[in-house]
């Protein structure tokens, strides 16, 4: 009964700096909005529309929820989440977090609108997972609790010298995860 009180504590300077809403299908905003960011980490999914509407909605037995975040009609960055229900809790997890140039506005902006959304739909817990200690930072730094998985399950495999990690962005989307 304390953790919901506690963590209502730490999130209550959430702000939404920007316009956010829930879309219902990745336009040709999304589509510049890749193309104004693709370079910012040189091992990354591709973030056409196209794709994220077939990742989102192609598989009506895994759909996912995508939440934009505008300023001044221009795409500054989304989030897609995904509700499942596990033994324990209702859960809202989201499996890609992708901003203009880490714009900690929208950052914090998608934040409060998923965590609104969750509450709407009375999930029980909201998980932000993410690889990148940067994120991690600004997480912490909005009111998140953070807490560190000892997953054995996760590995990344490359032929020859692998990349430096601090050029990549990977999320939980890598794979066939959530399809």
């Amino acid at each position: 009964p304390f953790f919901p009180l506690w963590q209502a504590f730490r999130l209550k300077k959430l702000q939404s700096h920007l316009e956010t809403k829930q879309v219902l299908k990745a336009d040709s905003f999304f589509d510049d909005l890749w193309e104004r960011t693709k370079k910012q980490y040189p091992h990354t999914n591709i973030r056409t529309s196209a794709v994220l509407n077939w990742y989102c909605f192609g598989n009506q037995n895994s759909r996912k929820e995508i939440f934009g975040c505008y300023q001044q009609d221009r795409l500054q960055g989304y989030a897609i989440c995904w509700g499942r229900q596990t033994k324990r809790f209702k859960e809202f997890e989201c499996v890609d977090l992708w901003v203009d140039a880490g714009d900690e506005n929208a950052i914090e902006s998608l934040i409060s609108r998923v965590l609104h959304h969750a509450q709407e739909h009375s999930y029980d817990l909201v998980l932000f997972p993410h690889f990148s200690s940067k994120l991690a930072g600004i997480f912490q730094k909005k009111g998140l609790f953070q807490r560190k998985l000892l997953r054995g399950d996760r590995y990344l495999k490359w032929d020859g010298l692998p990349p430096d990690l601090s050029e990549s962005y990977f999320v939980n989307f890598q794979g066939d995860y959530g399809l």
